[in-house]
């Protein structure tokens, strides 16, 4: 099996069995073709599901607001972590400081989006981002988050964007 498997995965998988259409927004998936054996519509003809080429998570809640995406690139997985204003509400250490920019909409309207990116093999606890050494991997991983979700200045049409 070549496909990554994730905690993630639990929920699609509770959610099937429990008739729950997983939202669009959401990359989880069910497991239940693997437990059951029987469920081949989305099936793979090795009897799997399909290869996934990335991961993607996210949370709402009063403290924080961010997506997650977690890909493979040249052998090395990547995470991106995106969040709506200046501060993630991620612990680290304060090393770990987001970039912030901000976006100009068509309307006049600003908004603040942070971001950081982590070697996931190199740095598994998140303690050391990269993204100003490796804007080529943001740039590569930020079309996989949710639409609307730390744009930039191309995808924001007559936009513009500048970092604090």
């Amino acid at each position: 099996y070549n496909s990554p498997v994730t905690i993630l995965d639990l929920f699609g998988t509770f959610m099937d069995y429990a008739g729950v259409t997983v939202p669009e927004t959401m990359s989880t998936r069910s497991l239940r073709p693997i437990l059951d054996y029987y469920n081949h519509n989305n099936v793979a003809d090795n009897g799997f599901l399909p290869v996934r080429t990335h991961v993607s998570s996210g949370l709402s809640s009063g403290k924080s607001d961010w997506r997650l995406v977690i890909k493979e690139i040249n052998g090395t997985p990547y995470k991106l972590i995106c969040c709506r204003g200046s501060d993630c509400g991620i612990p680290g250490p304060s090393t770990a400081k987001p970039k912030v920019e901000v976006v100009i909409y068509e309307n006049g309207d600003g908004m603040e989006w942070s971001h950081l990116l982590y070697d996931v093999l190199a740095d598994p606890l998140d303690l050391n981002p990269i993204h100003d050494l490796r804007q080529d991997l943001v740039m590569q991983l930020r079309p996989l988050l949710p639409t609307g979700w730390c744009p930039s200045p191309d995808v924001v049409s007559g936009g513009d964007a500048f970092t604090l």
